[in-house]
């Protein structure tokens, strides 16, 4: 659904009850603008994102743009007055919506806080109170000719959400609240222990042992499941539209595990090494002194962006520490 979601945000302008736009031209224009001052406000927005096209089935891409962080960068060069920013609230409320819905029906985290936590009797008012806002949100969006988008040919994705709101909450009713009489009940529902993910990467293992085929018949689905349960627990490959986030093994035999240590170098390291390495050399008249360290270009001056992105990354890094 949330993949749905970005195609139906990244193809067409979406306008929210108040009238305002909800553009992927602010998405684009912040891309332009962290690659050519060089720092990225604290999210993970890169080319592969704005050209999802090709990659249309990796969720990663689609939940690194539909993001908390997207719609903070956006409100900080909102709040720097940059022009083409402008009239972007709608945009970051509708990042930032489908942002925590998305984090409630996918929480695998007991110890998770705030929105990536648990549903519990004890968090029940935060995230109960957020799912019907979020209902008459989503019933509510609109696309530039007036026509609510649960009636469009893109309600897949929002209906999708609708149905999934009201089925996690019928189940916490059920399994957590249930009635007095009925015991055990679940202390908490983890809602990412519903998802499909689990069947996506046992599928993709059968495929890669049938050589990418992705209709085999009985008898070579029958060899591939043998040879998963005998040989290889569920990994998933290098180029799987899911990604393994937890270790949920498919036998009751314990299995060693191997750890890969591999020296990488960061490619953000290497181009700030480039560049003053480029600045040094393209100097024409170099400084003879003992303090030839000083012999550099000036790349301190930043501008007010690129103040504002250092001073987010300082702060979540004090946030992780």
């Amino acid at each position: 659904m949330l993949k749905l979601v970005r195609n139906t945000f990244a193809s067409q302008t979406l306008i929210d009850g108040d009238g305002k736009h909800i553009k992927w031209q602010y998405i684009e224009e912040l891309h332009k603008l962290q690659e050519g001052e060089g720092l990225r406000a604290a999210n993970k927005l890169r080319t592969p994102h704005i050209e999802w096209q090709r990659q249309k089935m990796k969720v990663n891409l689609a939940s690194q743009v539909i993001s908390n962080s997207v719609g903070n960068a956006l409100e900080l060069c909102l709040a720097l007055n940059l022009p083409q920013f402008k009239g972007c609230e709608a945009t970051v409320v509708f990042l930032k919506t489908f942002d925590r819905l998305f984090d409630i029906l996918n929480s695998r985290n007991p110890l998770a806080k705030n929105f990536k936590a648990p549903m519990t009797l004890h968090n029940q008012h935060m995230w109960k109170n957020f799912l019907e806002q979020t209902i008459q949100y989503i019933r509510t969006r609109k696309n530039t000719s007036g026509t609510l988008m649960i009636h469009t040919n893109r309600k897949t994705a929002f209906l999708g959400f609708l149905m999934a709101i009201q089925s996690v909450t019928a189940l916490f009713s059920d399994i957590v609240i249930g009635s007095p009489d009925q015991l055990p009940r679940l202390k908490y529902l983890l809602t990412y222990k519903l998802s499909q993910d689990h069947l996506e990467l046992f599928f993709d293992c059968v495929r890669c042992h049938l050589g990418g085929n992705n209709n085999p018949t009985c008898r070579q689905f029958v060899a591939a499941y043998k040879r998963l349960l005998v040989q290889n627990e569920i990994k998933a490959s290098k180029n799987a539209n899911c990604t393994n986030l937890e270790l949920v093994p498919i036998l009751t035999v314990d299995s060693s595990t191997i750890k890969h240590t591999t020296n990488n170098t960061d490619g953000t390291q290497v181009t700030i090494c480039q560049t003053l390495q480029q600045a040094v050399t393209e100097r024409a008249d170099p400084m003879v002194s003992e303090h030839d360290y000083a012999d550099t270009s000036n790349i301190v001056t930043l501008s007010r962006y690129c103040e504002n992105a250092v001073f987010l990354h300082c702060q979540l890094r004090r946030t992780k520490r």
